[in-house]
Parts: C-alpha cells; sequence; structure tokens
C-alpha cells in the first residue's frame, strides 16, 4: 500500500527536464496605470467687426475650445480688470467687456475670480462660448484696437 501512495503522489507532480519533480511559487503583482487631470484651451479671435460710431452696444460672440480629462473640474477666466478692459490704438483706447453669457450681466473674471466661467471635462473638445460687448462711448479715432487677452483653464 505504501508503494501505491508513493506512486501516485509523484503520478501528480510534475517532472522537469532533469526528472525531478518540479515545485511552483506564486505572488501577487499590482498593475496600475495613472490618468493625469489635464486641459488645454484654444481661444480664436474675437472680432468686434467694423464699428461705425459707438452710439449702441457692439456686441460679439466666440467660441472657445476646452478639452480637459474626463471628469476633472475646470473653470475659465480672462485676464484683464472687470469694468476697464480697453482696446488700444497707439493712445488711443476702447472700452469693451468680456461676459459669460448672451445676457451680457456677468462679466469673466480673471482666473480664481469670483466670476469664472464652471465646467466639468468629458475626455473630448468642449465649446465654450463668451460674449463681448462694446458699450455706448465716446468715438475714437479710426484705426485698428487691439488687446491680447490671456485666457486660463484651472484644474
Amino acid at each position: 500500500m505504501f508503494k501505491k501512495v508513493a506512486f501516485l503522489a509523484v503520478a501528480g507532480a510534475a517532472l522537469d527536464s532533469n526528472g525531478a519533480i518540479a515545485a511552483t511559487a506564486t505572488s501577487n503583482m499590482t498593475v496600475q496605470a495613472v490618468i493625469t487631470g489635464s486641459c488645454t484651451v484654444t481661444a480664436p479671435t474675437m472680432n468686434f467687426g467694423n464699428i461705425l460710431l459707438t452710439t449702441a452696444n457692439t456686441d460679439t460672440q466666440t467660441d472657445l475650445t476646452v478639452n480637459c480629462t474626463n471628469a476633472v473640474p475646470y473653470t475659465v477666466g480672462i485676464d484683464g480688470t472687470v469694468g476697464a478692459r480697453t482696446l488700444t490704438n497707439g493712445a488711443q483706447t476702447l472700452s469693451y467687456e468680456i461676459y459669460t453669457d448672451n445676457t451680457f450681466a456677468v462679466p469673466v473674471d480673471n482666473p480664481g475670480g469670483l466670476n469664472v466661467i464652471p465646467g466639468t471635462g468629458t475626455g473630448a473638445n468642449q465649446t465654450v462660448s463668451i460674449f463681448g460687448r462694446v458699450p455706448v462711448q465716446t468715438t475714437p479715432p479710426a484705426g485698428t484696437y487691439t488687446r491680447t487677452a490671456v485666457v486660463t483653464v484651472t484644474y
């Protein structure tokens, strides 16, 4: 009977290339990937077009493109002093403002300010519309008035 047990034990074991009984050992391995939250923003020109006289508000709208990692919360802010943004042509200035929506009630604040535009990333391009207004004011001399505004996505 002893010989049968030994035979069955050997028959169930694997043999290595030398004919010896092979053994195994196991360990758990952690596999991981880290998804880093990130965002990009593309800002086209906000163009008010040709303004003949500033006797009425001149309004425009442009769309920013924001792309943030899925589920990453973000805010969009635009530099400049709210209520005192100006376009310039040499020493001449033209007042304007950028707003969060087409009611022109809430100006877009600086990054980190109170009136920034919130969103949550989807992993795909998202359109964020902003609205510009040149209010009624004394018409400055003819010319091209510009400013480079910095659009910041904080996430």
